[in-house]
């Protein structure tokens, strides 16, 4: 999940009458700054949102038209676990305004997190995906929307691991990606926000989508398995937690065991009355963490023998 500030969203000023837009006003908007989701406001409030999703259905009934949604889940500023659990519950939910109590827009959420893990992707992958590509094939970079900072930053990062690598590329702007889709084999872009935008809008072009497979994100092409020991595991953790990253629990795969886990983990929480979504009690946390538990709380100890223990249960972060 990822924070976006109001200023780096695409949003459209409407009048108060209008209930639905030009498509073709839609596609230029999407070409220009890219994104899964256009915000509308009227008189600085947010009156509705258009998705990539909403623009594909009204282009497939031939529609000049796409009509506003005011019917959209939104989210107060600070959330966070909120927003985290809409989307694990709704996944026809890509992404969440964040408003004040006077319907003022002030940023969204997003389920897509790539921006968080591609610098360290990019570190570790150490070429293996430019080896997989083939020796003298040329890879096509989509320069991403410029007032999005983190996307500039992996963008230039990526650019550099290709020329390190000895790659063949070249950079591209959105608006030649169809010229470029019949002729050559993959283009890239930095994450799945913007890569649905242009495939939306080559939709509203073309009316087709055969040559889709050919653009992807830096994630889908980058080893996202990398097969973590102790050491690299801990490394990960400490850099995540330098540059400000809390991290709030380890996911588990569902298996036999995380339920069993999660058994104990909530009768642990009846036998203290506590409710199971508070705060772990400084008293329960020997009990919880058992040969984890340090008195000395060496955080990165800790951090070791935790990353050892969810490689025994096959577990991933």
């Amino acid at each position: 999940m990822l924070y976006t500030q109001k200023e780096m969203l695409t949003i459209l000023k409407l009048k108060d009458e209008e209930e639905s837009i030009d498509i073709g006003l839609i596609r230029t908007v999407i070409l220009q700054r890219p994104s899964n989701m256009i915000y509308c406001e009227t008189n600085g409030k947010l009156i509705g949102v258009i998705s990539m999703g909403d623009l594909l259905r009204a282009c497939r009934k031939n529609q000049n038209q796409v009509i506003v949604n005011k019917q959209f889940t939104s989210i107060q500023y600070g959330k966070f676990i909120e927003a985290k659990n809409i989307f694990g519950s709704a996944k026809n939910i890509n992404a969440l305004p964040i408003i004040t109590e006077k319907n003022t827009l002030v940023g969204d959420y997003t389920r897509w997190d790539d921006l968080l893990v591609l610098e360290y992707l990019i570190q570790a992958d150490n070429g293996r995906c430019i080896e997989e590509w083939g020796e003298g094939r040329e890879i096509v970079l989509v320069r991403p929307n410029k007032l999005f900072r983190m996307r500039q930053k992996i963008f230039e990062e990526f650019k550099k691991y290709l020329g390190k690598h000895q790659a063949k590329f070249q950079c591209i702007e959105n608006t030649e990606v169809s010229a470029f889709l019949k002729k050559t084999e993959l283009i890239l872009f930095v994450d799945e926000n913007e890569i649905r935008a242009c495939k939306t809008a080559l939709y509203l072009l073309h009316r087709e989508n055969s040559a889709h497979y050919k653009m992807k994100t830096y994630r889908n092409i980058l080893n996202d398995n990398l097969g973590f020991g102790d050491e690299e595991c801990a490394l990960y953790l400490k850099k995540l937690r330098n540059k400000g990253v809390r991290i709030l629990g380890l996911r588990f795969e569902e298996s036999a065991y995380s339920r069993q886990l999660l058994k104990e983990i909530e009768l642990r929480y009846e036998r203290e009355r506590a409710a199971l979504c508070a705060t772990l009690p400084e008293a329960m946390h020997q009990e919880f963490f058992g040969e984890l538990y340090n008195e000395e709380k060496n955080l990165q100890s800790w951090e070791k023998r935790a990353c050892s223990k969810l490689r025994k249960y096959g577990n991933r972060y």
